[in-house]
């Protein structure tokens, strides 16, 4: 690469978080949303994800395939972060902090 190169960020304020592998199934079937506890900009957030608006992904992005969760049976959760098109999101390169204090499986309904 010359110094004369430009290069184009598509994506900026990412972050992707990975559970390790599980050793058995991890059953969430009595629950209906994974919630979590989060602090980035010096402020805690508590964020919620219902389960059945959970997607599959690989390498933090959707795959566009047909395939349906068994929440009796998951094996591993991954959590990407993206601040890409959120209104006063600070954005650039540069390092940034993410802290999760909990995360959480909940029955809403």
């Amino acid at each position: 690469m010359s110094e004369e190169s430009t290069w184009r960020i598509r994506r900026y304020g990412f972050c992707g978080m990975r559970s390790k592998k599980f050793d058995c199934f991890i059953d969430l079937d009595a629950y209906d949303t994974i919630a979590m506890k989060i602090k980035g900009d010096g402020r805690c957030y508590i964020s919620t994800i219902p389960l059945d608006r959970y997607l599959p992904t690989w390498r933090a992005n959707v795959i566009e395939a047909k395939l349906e969760m068994n929440p009796a049976r998951i094996v591993g959760m991954s959590l990407p972060v993206n601040a890409e098109a959120v209104p006063g999101a600070k954005t650039g390169p540069g390092d940034f902090r993410l802290e999760v204090d909990w995360i959480k499986a909940l029955k809403t309904l």
